[in-house]
């Protein structure tokens, strides 16, 4: 018996070992990008196969031949590779360089790799990993302490993939997650034939529900779970907090990458959202688009995968524009107007009137505050809410020239209408002796000459197969635009998935064009960068602004901290980097630059389009028409949200269910089979046919289930000992079976086995009857679970 348990010991041992060792390459892969292949799975089972072996040898002689083998292998290892294992280990390192620059944004130098090098494989690298890992593992599985630790080594480094947004296959989570329980169930030393029965079963089972999984749900429509999704993040905010709260990058680091030279667009696998606070902030605003939008970058050109600033030399060509007014002041021309008509009642009247008086802020002209009064992290950023009257050199002609400032800051701002449509109709219309409307008029139209110019720039052929799907008509009329915007805002909802890990971007594809005809998924940078084109290619001057999208509920909720000159309540929250957010800045005429939300998880979250809410045609229908007009388009966009909501819900409710079920019917045939089998073999060793049963084998399979009793009762069996002191000895070690005639069922089996005598019927009798009561004085004293364990997974 010991011998037996010491031989499936060893083959546990050696099957564990090389079943860790491809777990933990398979998980260091994930990190760096790569696959496992067929050689690295066939060399890390030679290395178990060759340390099997040397079990066999005795003590003394193992360390010697051990040192030999490894010492030839390893010489072999250097002769056979040279100069590759060199070049493979630097090919590796620059792999894992790679992909830790990205969640920290680190300017960390790769390791120079020959440049006559084209391409160089892991391979090398990874055999004298699968070496090295193979001897350590070894060791610790040597003995029950050496177990536990590579337990406590493995799993953080398993887990602390999800820091770096690297989220497991599904094979690997089988994987690992069989190792830990493999593990486990070694350290107790509970390696019998049957352990390894169930063992590969369950994995069998458990890779077929995948593959069935698979093949039932095309790839197209799999998606993981919720709370898969969410694991990862969760994970990397847990650990942002209190491992490295000022070290990794931020989601507005990575929005900002891709601008100006920083980075591409598409270099990153996924968005960084690590929940830290970024700012406090303490006003009055309301934001009646579900968002108060505080924004820090705006861009103008887009090329090569990256946006830009317009060239200096575009604004000293129109200079003269920009020198009619203080520094900002195009940047945000709403605060003109607001400054403009200030002493002007008659033309607050008139400009209220031509914005409908929708308005759900009360009077717009009343004066707001907006303070930051704490910054986190080191930010020393600009981040200003619209209609914002700022006059400082931050500014440069229309943008934010300098972004390395000090970030705490107050500005008086002004609520942003409902709807302001119809101030480019107020300026045309206007008769008042304001002089500073009237100049106000004619410098915007200059200025709206310079955007029109320089902000519907479309780099050529990238919309041209989206334009076969989507069609891109000239939008020249408010109302024109209205309709175009609501349409691109309905056909994202429909068509593309909203994601904070899309992937990289392949090499040799433009960014935008990608996304739109092939990958169809992506956060906020994707859906702004693309909205921004093709707004641009319908003749809808746009740009793409980068800040944080604060919703509107965070607002309300927030601690009130006072009250300001216009009697509304100052409230004080916190900016934290889930909130940094891309969108859309368009060119409302007479007014200036506005946000529009194309990000899907927005619209769909706010039930409405921000374009409704913000544009109305200029050509006032009568109350009756414009009403059955608005709810036309909001009923329009309600399906939309309806159906997009529906069929989301339905792919993924199918998923869950697909999986649910799978893995049911796998537990309920596994158990149905269990059930089975235990029946079975009840049924041969305590109810046999007796006319063909064979009574001497009988006996000895009597014996042979007598033995699993004692091992389950962990009862040491001495070896070599005579039948008769063994059964003494084991009415001595189990109280329970002192009553049974143990003795007469060992000379029983003596007879069996050693005696050609005809065994009785009586004599047979007395052998069932003798293990049925060693059996049940067990099984009486178990709980139900307990019980459930006995029968169905140890076979008793």
């Amino acid at each position: 018996m010991k011998k037996e348990k010491s031989y499936y010991s060893r083959i546990g041992q050696t099957f564990l070992l090389w079943w860790g060792l491809i777990t933990i390459l398979n998980c260091l892969y994930s990190y760096a990008g790569f696959s496992l292949t067929i050689k690295e799975i066939t060399f890390s089972l030679i290395i178990c196969l060759v340390l099997y072996l040397l079990n066999f040898i005795d003590n003394k002689s193992r360390k010697f031949i051990t040192c030999i083998i490894l010492l030839g292998i390893g010489i072999y290892f250097i002769y056979r590779y040279n100069q590759q294992l060199y070049i493979s280990l630097l090919y590796t390192a620059n792999a894992f360089i790679n992909s830790f620059k990205e969640p920290y944004h680190l300017n960390l130098i790769c390791l120079k790799v020959p440049y006559n090098v084209e391409h160089i494989a892991q391979i090398q690298a990874a055999f004298l990993l699968l070496a090295i890992m193979a001897i350590f593992f070894r060791v610790f599985m040597s003995s029950k302490r050496g177990c536990i630790l590579l337990l406590l080594i493995t799993a953080p480094l398993y887990m602390m993939g999800l820091y770096f947004d690297v989220f497991p296959s599904m094979s690997g989570i089988a994987g690992m997650v069989s190792f830990w329980t493999a593990m486990g169930i070694y350290i107790n030393g509970n390696f019998t034939s049957k352990t390894y029965i169930y063992a590969v079963f369950a994995v069998i089972m458990i890779f077929a529900a995948g593959a069935v999984i698979q093949r039932t749900i095309p790839q197209s429509e799999y998606k993981h779970p919720n709370f898969a999704q969410y694991i990862p993040q969760s994970i990397t905010n847990l650990l942002n907090e209190y491992l490295s709260p000022s070290g990794r990058a931020t989601a507005m680091d990575d929005i900002l990458h891709g601008i100006n030279g920083r980075g591409q667009l598409g270099d990153m696998d996924s968005l960084t959202q690590t929940g830290r606070k970024m700012m406090q902030v303490e006003t009055s605003l309301q934001a009646v688009q579900g968002n108060l939008y505080l924004r820090n970058y705006s861009g103008a050109i887009y090329k090569n995968n990256s946006w830009y600033d317009l060239p200096e030399k575009d604004y000293e060509w129109n200079s003269h524009i920009f020198d009619t007014y203080s520094a900002g002041a195009w940047y945000d021309q709403s605060v003109i107007i607001f400054s403009a008509l200030q002493n002007d009642q008659h033309g607050q009247d008139l400009l209220q009137k031509y914005i409908q008086g929708t308005d759900t802020n009360g009077n717009i002209f009343l004066a707001h505050q907006f303070k930051i009064t704490r910054l986190y992290d080191g930010v020393r950023q600009i981040f200003l809410p619209y209609n914002a009257d700022v006059s400082s050199s931050i500014f440069k002609y229309d943008k934010l020239s300098v972004r390395n400032n000090k970030g705490i800051y107050q500005v008086t701002a002004y609520n942003m209408p409902s709807d302001y449509s119809g101030v480019d109709l107020f300026l045309q219309q206007y008769s008042g002796s304001n002089k500073f409307i009237n100049y106000y008029y004619h410098t915007e139209r200059e200025y709206r000459k310079f955007v029109y110019e320089y902000y519907r720039q479309v780099p050529p052929g990238i919309l041209d197969k989206f334009a076969e799907k989507f069609p891109i008509p000239e939008a020249v009329t408010p109302k024109q635009k209205d309709a175009f915007i609501a349409a691109l805002q309905a056909y994202f909802q429909k068509n593309y998935k909203y994601t904070t890990a899309p992937g990289k971007l392949p090499p040799g594809q433009d960014f935008v064009s990608y996304f739109l005809n092939k990958s169809h998924e992506g956060y906020c940078t994707y859906f702004a960068s693309a909205a921004v084109l093709i707004l641009r290619k319908a003749g809808i001057p746009a740009r793409y602004v980068v800040g944080y999208a604060v919703p509107n509920k965070i607002i309300a909720r927030a601690e009130i901290v006072g009250i300001d000159s216009s009697n509304d309540n100052i409230h004080s929250f916190t900016v934290i980097d889930k909130q940094a957010h891309a969108w859309v800045e368009i060119y409302q005429d007479g007014w200036g630059w506005r946000p529009v939300d194309f990000t899907p998880a927005d619209v769909v979250r706010k039930q409405s389009s921000s374009v409704t809410q913000n544009h109305t045609s200029v050509h006032k229908p009568s109350v009756g028409q414009q009403n059955n007009g608005e709810n036309r388009v909001k009923n329009e966009q309600k399906q939309v949200v309806k159906k997009i909501d529906k069929t989301d819900g339905s792919h993924m409710e199918v998923n869950i269910k697909s999986v649910v079920g799978i893995l049911l019917v796998c537990i309920l045939l596994l158990l149905v089979y269990r059930i089975k089998k235990y029946n079975m073999i009840i049924k041969q060793i305590f109810y046999p046919d007796n006319i063909t049963i064979k009574r001497h084998q009988h006996i000895l399979k009597l014996y042979d289930y007598m033995e699993k009793l004692v091992y389950y009762r962990k009862i040491i069996h001495v070896p070599d000992m005579e039948y008769l002191k063994y059964a003494s000895y084991l009415s001595e070690k189990e109280i329970q079976w002192c009553n049974i005639p143990i003795k007469d069922f060992m000379v029983i089996v003596l007879k069996a086995r050693f005696s050609e005598d005809e065994i009785s019927y009586e004599e047979w009798d007395t052998a069932v009857t003798v293990v049925k009561n060693m059996r049940m004085t067990i099984y009486d004293k178990l709980n139900i679970w307990q019980k459930v364990l006995f029968k169905y997974i140890y076979g008793l």
